[in-house]
């Protein structure tokens, strides 16, 4: 698996930084080692990357050509329909005159040789917190969209439940740290109109930057990140140049800074040919067992560190806060004298209830990773201070 991550690697690093490569000669006559490529770049959603490189260098043939230009086309159709869409929204929103901020792919998009090489599952939006109201239901009644779910900072719309626009009222996560979350509350300070009387707000670089870090970093304590969020970074430190003081101020302000220079080591790895080092290394194996949304390995490992061992992750698993609690039983948000009864039926459930089977085998998981692994994963986050 070593060597289909170093050649995967290599590929997205040819098609989208232009960093030259050979590849091997015998990609072409394994049919194994392009089944175990695609498989992995399936993982980190970057198959329609490694597609358009390997239909350009002539090597796609046999039952592995349609899997790989499937992709590759459902890529391109979809980056139209949710530009489209995209454009949609922000019309609609213009018209109205509702202030409104594009985040994630919707912006690093434009970075990249071709739009469609960044792809993203939904078309993210920060409105303001007094305008979100007006604005979702706005998008619902003029565009016939329908939510379909919603978070402690956004909801999804969806016209169709393919194309998801994510309209976001905040920035703060739980997952996030506090330092973080103090910086990202003052979004709006960092933003400007992108035109005279535009209602489209741009971020200032070096605050795009910072979101950009402490979101990675939240899918990294997660258990999965990927490959494509060290893209993006390698091209944003290309294209919009984010290494002056004030991104760094931000950075150490949210602290970020270790763990930004050390994602940005790795970047610099895998798509510029720098040297490893021990930390990217670790970060390197995690990143690649983890995928784009965590493996059970990686996940489990991430809550153990932060949970303080294993005993207290069990513990914690077991006995939840209130505010977690409130997740399965919300009456306990309106009637707190009903917590302990709800915990009662809570544990009556993990023992005895439909996923048993499945917290049964969470818990021989757990027991059968190895003390060593566990032991690089804590030095891993202590090392990048998340």
């Amino acid at each position: 698996m070593e060597r289909t991550n170093e050649i995967l690697i290599q590929i997205i690093g040819n098609e989208v930084c232009g960093r030259q490569i050979e590849l091997p000669p015998d990609l072409m006559s394994d049919e194994q080692l392009v089944i175990d490529l695609f498989v992995q770049a399936k993982q980190h959603d970057v198959v329609h990357i490694v597609a358009s490189n390997l239909k350009k260098n002539n090597i796609l043939s046999g039952s592995a050509a349609k899997a790989y230009t499937d992709q590759l086309y459902s890529a391109v159709l979809r980056s139209e329909k949710l530009n489209h869409a995209f454009e949609s929204v922000c019309k609609t929103l213009e018209d109205e005159k509702i202030p409104y901020i594009p985040l994630k792919g919707a912006v690093l998009r434009e970075l990249y040789p071709e739009v469609w090489m960044r792809s993203s599952v939904d078309v993210d939006i920060l409105v303001h917190d007094q305008d979100f109201e007006s604005a979702s239901q706005l998008i619902q009644d003029r565009l016939g969209y329908r939510q379909t779910a919603g978070t402690s900072h956004d909801v999804t719309l969806t016209p169709d439940g393919n194309i998801l626009i994510e309209l976001h009222f905040c920035l703060i996560e739980e997952e996030q740290k506090i330092a973080s979350t103090k910086i990202l509350d003052s979004v709006w300070d960092y933003a400007k109109p992108a035109e005279e009387n535009s209602s489209r707000y741009e971020l200032s670089d070096p605050f795009f930057f910072f979101y950009h870090i402490s979101h990675m970093a939240k899918h990294v304590v997660q258990g999965g990140c990927g490959i494509r969020p060290f893209l993006d970074l390698w091209l944003m430190n290309r294209k919009l140049g984010c290494s002056d003081e004030e991104t760094r101020n931000l950075l150490r302000k949210g602290s970020m800074l270790k763990f930004s220079e050390c994602a940005q080591q790795l970047s610099e790895v895998w798509f510029s040919g720098a040297e490893h080092t021990d930390i990217t290394r670790l970060l390197e194996s995690y990143i690649f067992k983890g995928g784009t949304f965590g493996s059970n390995e990686t996940r489990m490992l991430s809550d153990q560190h932060h949970n303080g061992g294993k005993r207290k992750h069990i513990f914690r698993r077991i006995f939840v806060s209130r505010k977690d609690l409130a997740y399965t039983y919300p009456i306990v948000k309106k009637y707190r004298f009903l917590t302990p009864f709800c915990e009662i039926c809570r544990l009556f459930s993990l023992l005895f209830g439909k996923k048993r089977k499945f917290r049964k085998a969470y818990l021989t998981d757990l027991n059968n990773i190895s003390a060593e692994y566990a032991y690089e994963i804590r030095k891993l986050f202590e090392s990048v201070e998340l």
